[in-house]
Parts: C-alpha cells; sequence; structure tokens
C-alpha cells in the first residue's frame, strides 16, 4: 500500500523494525519518517517503509532548500548522492491532505550501527556555567552543549552559509538545528542550520505578481517564506474557501479535494485573516507567483 501522509506523525513509536540496521530517533513525538532508499532524485525522493508504520512507501518532494546530509560524514550532498537501498531518515515539512510532503532535511546513506545526527527544533535554551541546555519540541530529554561539542553551521549543498564559527547566542527558539549525541545525551557536534519558525513579520520590500497581476494585500515574512493572505486570493483564482471556527481551520476545494489548512500548522491568524506560505498556492493551486 502506498502513502502519502497528510499530518506529522505524533506518539510513541516502535523501532524493532530496522534496530539489526540502525537505530531510529528514540523521540515521543518523532516529526520523521524512516526506510530504505526506493529512489531518489533531483526534485523526489521515496522511501519503503515497514512498521511501525501502516504504509509500506513514502514519497516526498525535494526543494532547493531541503537539507540532504551524508549521516557519516555530515556533509550535505546531492541528491544523486543518496544511494538506494541504504538507509535514511526524512523529515518532512507539513503536509497538506492527499499532496505529497517537501522535505525539510533528509539523513541519508546510514551506516549499519550508526548513530546518525537527528534535526530537532530548539524549544528551551538555558545557559549553565559554560554549558548550554537544551530542549527540543521532539523529543523529551534535555541535552547538554559543552565546551567540548563542534559548533558550527550547515546548508545545503551549494547554498552559501555564514563563513564564521557561531557562538551560543546565535542558538534562538525555533530554530532547527542538525545534532549528533553522545552518552549522557551531550552534544558531540551541533549545527546552525537555514530552517528557522518565527512569528510573521509584516514587509512592505516584497512586490508581488499573481497569475500577472500586482498583488496590491498585505505580505508577511515567516520561516524563511513569503506568507500571503489565503481567502482573497484564492476566491479570486475561483477556489470555494470555507471557515471552521471551532477547530479554527480554513478549508479550500481543489478539485475533488477539500485541503484543510488548520491555524497553528505553519498557516497564521492574522487581524482575522489566514495567511499561509507561498508555496500553497504554488504547489496546491498551481498559481503562477513572482516576486
Amino acid at each position: 500500500m502506498k502513502k502519502i501522509l497528510s499530518i506529522i506523525l505524533t506518539g510513541t513509536i516502535c523501532f524493532s523494525a530496522f534496530s539489526s540496521v540502525y537505530a531510529a530517533p528514540v523521540s515521543e513525538n518523532p516529526h520523521v519518517i524512516w526506510g530504505t532508499v526506493k529512489e531518489c532524485t533531483e526534485n523526489n525522493g521515496s522511501l519503503e517503509t515497514s512498521d511501525p508504520f501502516d504504509f509500506t512507501e513514502y514519497d516526498f518532494n525535494i526543494k532547493d532548500s531541503t537539507l540532504i546530509i551524508d549521516a557519516a560524514t555530515g556533509t550535505p550532498i546531492l541528491s544523486e548522492k543518496v544511494m538506494e537501498n541504504q538507509p535514511c531518515y526524512v523529515y518532512p515539512d507539513f503536509a497538506y491532505e492527499n499532496y505529497t510532503p517537501n522535505a525539510l532535511a533528509v539523513i541519508a546513506n546510514i551506516p549499519q550501527d550508526f548513530g546518525a545526527p537527528l534535526f530537532y527544533t530548539v524549544k528551551d535554551i538555558k545557559q549553565e556555567g559554560e554549558n548550554l541546555k537544551i530542549k527540543f519540541v521532539e523529543d523529551s530529554r534535555e541535552f547538554t552543549l559543552t565546551k567540548d561539542t563542534v559548533l558550527d553551521r550547515i546548508a545545503p549543498y551549494g547554498n552559501p552559509t555564514i563563513d564564521s564559527i557561531p557562538t551560543y547566542d546565535e542558538i534562538k527558539e525555533g530554530m532547527k538545528l542538525l545534532i549528533y549525541t553522545g552518552k549522557d545525551n551531550e552534544l558531540e557536534k551541533c549545527f546552525l542550520t537555514p530552517h528557522m519558525i518565527s512569528e510573521p513579520q509584516k514587509t512592505e520590500n516584497i512586490s508581488v505578481k499573481i497569475n500577472g497581476e500586482a498583488f496590491e494585500g498585505d505580505v508577511y515574512i515567516a520561516n524563511g517564506e513569503v506568507y500571503l493572505p489565503l481567502r482573497s486570493i484564492s476566491e479570486k483564482a475561483g477556489f470555494e474557501v470555507s471557515w471552521d471556527n471551532d477547530t479554527q481551520t480554513a478549508f479550500v476545494k481543489v478539485s475533488e479535494n477539500t485541503v484543510s489548512l488548520p491555524i497553528g500548522n505553519e498557516h497564521y491568524k492574522i487581524n482575522d485573516t489566514t495567511f499561509v506560505p507561498v508555496s500553497f498556492f504554488t504547489d496546491i493551486l498551481n498559481l503562477n507567483i513572482e516576486f
């Protein structure tokens, strides 16, 4: 059975299916799919999965912003360097129902009995002496960044990154880190990534054209992406939009499907208007948006 996830998985997972090959991330709220690579091209990939998932195949899109990491070397690679039939973790972005999710990060080419890195979102930070105590959204454990931790930056292959060693002050809540863990939950390596969950900020510096017409409404920036109002753009393009106040969810009817956009899953309610990322309009509604 082939499956495209519509939400990020939650709940405690049993990891026995792949224990003879590699250890899946221990987490109470995993935002990760794992399996063996069936194929990986420039624009998409597919995993063969097993227990505990109730599907045997998982498809995902690869974007320019997708961080693809060779697990053993810890370096960014091109998708063509992802080896087939090898263990792999995929950290997906929020996915719309019946649509293939985009991969935020792909941890590939995982050797046997190897502690692969984790792609986690910072939830809480506190400094204790020379150490930094970090809690993550995806894991209940508290990790320790020490003076012996290798602290650096990482970005998708070919993307520019800041050429300086990061400091503790640069690690913020909402930032996604690539971490290698050691004993007693100490971090052996910690890489700052370009991915960041942030509150939307209004901008006047971006001009937007939708299907060739200038857009006159509000524009916001969050999580490194442009956000635009859902209803006005969707309805102008001929799509039906509805709202459920009880669940705080917007719905857009797209052909035979109805796509749900709950507030809080990378969708924002600002002044009674739902704002969603540009990728929704381009990937789901197939609108042409230019900046």
